[in-house]
């Protein structure tokens, strides 16, 4: 069985030795199963390619956000509108690409 020594500032070793314990585990059985799991679960080596993955959706995420403030803000100039004893018109709810420019 090969050994393998890992370097750890005391508030490291503190946070992983009560991890282990609460899992009711030595902090070497720890290290070996958060290890195994990183590497059976595509954590090591894929950084670039989670990173991508990551800015991916939060780009997705960004335009998502981008089309709800556009209805929010549709609905709220709506309800100004009706406030004011105004009719509103198909026009009011409309999503047009030229509308901000």
């Amino acid at each position: 069985m090969k050994r393998v020594e890992v370097y750890l500032s005391d508030e490291q070793y503190e946070k992983w030795k009560q991890k282990a314990e609460s899992e009711g585990m030595s902090v070497s059985s720890f290290v070996k199963k958060a290890v195994e799991s990183a590497f059976s679960n595509g954590f090591v080596g894929k950084k670039d390619e989670m990173i991508a993955k990551l800015e991916e959706r939060v780009s997705d995420l960004e335009y998502e956000l981008d089309l709800v403030m556009f209805a929010l803000d549709k609905v709220d100039n709506a309800l100004k509108k009706l406030n004011r004893g105004e009719k509103l018109e198909l026009n009011d709810f409309v999503y047009s690409t030229d509308e901000g420019k």
